[in-house]
């Protein structure tokens, strides 16, 4: 099956969830590194972390179901990874930077 690789989510959408990255990138970004196929973001845990990023995870399989997101832990840290196609890798270099 393939999926086009483009973000889905109307225009008028695309500037509040915009402002929801940059406000958890703000907040609790502390690093990304690549990784095989995209890229690994790890944030500070604080009181809303995990719960506003499962929230974008799931925003974002709706409007781009070809990027793939696993949240995860690792001692203090929440760890992200996000991976999709060659196409994608562009999209993916945009998250959180």
């Amino acid at each position: 099956m393939d999926q086009p690789i483009a973000c889905s989510l109307p225009t008028a959408d695309y500037s509040e969830r915009r402002a929801t990255i940059d406000r958890i990138a703000r907040n609790s970004l502390r690093t990304r590194e690549p990784i095989e196929a995209g890229a690994r973001l790890t944030f500070r845990p604080g009181p809303t972390t995990e719960e506003s990023l499962r929230e974008l995870i799931a925003a974002e399989a709706a409007c781009c179901p070809f990027l793939h997101m696993e949240l995860g832990r690792d001692g203090d840290s929440l760890t992200l990874d996000v991976t999709g196609p060659d196409e994608a890798q562009p999209l993916i270099a945009e998250l959180f930077e």
